[in-house]
């Protein structure tokens, strides 16, 4: 009798507790599931510089800083060789 009762807690707290992890799981799924605003109110205080190595630094720099020059990225950032 003593081991039916403590299978029984066992598994009357196992399902507490799987309960309680898959209640917290659909919460959080539901909040995440809100569309978020970006926040653009201020200018962008960091920045960033982009260091390139290769083997061949000489062959594929001119190339590699005229492609990132052709994105559209200068709205956000400044570029400056």
């Amino acid at each position: 009798m003593i081991v039916d009762d403590i299978l029984l807690m066992f598994w009357v707290l196992s399902w507490i507790l799987i309960g309680t992890i898959y209640l917290h799981s659909v919460g959080l799924s539901f909040f995440g599931a809100r569309r978020w605003k970006p926040r653009s109110d201020h200018a962008p205080e960091k920045r960033f510089a982009v260091l390139v190595a290769a083997h061949n630094e000489a062959e594929v720099i001119g190339a590699f800083f005229r492609t990132l020059r052709g994105r559209n990225i200068r709205a956000r950032y400044t570029m400056s060789s």
